[in-house]
């Protein structure tokens, strides 16, 4: 209630949002509380992603190049954003975008991409964490990354840990991050 009646007492229209879950409980939750008591849910809710992938594709926005030092970069989709809401080109785009960048898709990508297991593992199940997580990145290896940009802040503390406990030597950032740099 406090976030929505804030939202519309600033006279928002759109929320736009960093982080995934947060994106969900927008568009779903807050709408499906709204359609329950009967009131108007006015708020388009986007992902920061595709706001900026716009921007660069339409030439509002000039990005810098990529530092050599991020390698080839691959994204991994995250569940709440890819299956959840649907969206894969943006963040895809955005990378892309980069003057200088180069880009590989792992082999389980979108609507197939492979969950890396998350933080909830990690503390509900932490034996299994680094598995799930090592799967996932082996992937990024196999398919000539440097990089694994990922824009979940809890798939990035699965996929660093993961990565660390699988020796696999590999760069894990953040989207906004890469994209900014």
């Amino acid at each position: 209630e406090h976030n929505v009646s804030e939202a519309r007492k600033r006279g928002a229209k759109t929320i736009v949002t960093s982080c995934p879950a947060c994106g969900l409980v927008w568009k779903e939750l807050y709408a499906n509380l709204a359609a329950e008591r009967g009131e108007e849910y006015e708020f388009e809710v986007k992902h920061y992603s595709e706001l900026v992938a716009d921007a660069a594709a339409s030439g509002k926005l000039d990005l810098s190049p990529l530092d050599p030092e991020y390698g080839t970069l691959t994204f991994h989709d995250s569940c709440h954003i890819g299956r959840a809401q649907g969206i894969y080109e943006p963040p895809r785009d955005m990378l892309k975008a980069i003057p200088g960048s180069e880009y590989v898709e792992m082999e389980h990508n979108r609507e197939e991409g492979l969950c890396c297991g998350s933080v909830l593992t990690l503390v509900g199940e932490m034996p299994v964490a680094p598995v799930l997580g090592g799967h996932r990145l082996q992937e990024a290896v196999d398919a000539g990354a440097d990089t694994v940009v990922a824009l979940c802040p809890c798939c990035q503390v699965q996929l660093r840990d993961s990565n660390i406990k699988n020796g696999l030597g590999l760069r894990i950032d953040d989207l906004s991050r890469v994209v900014a740099q």
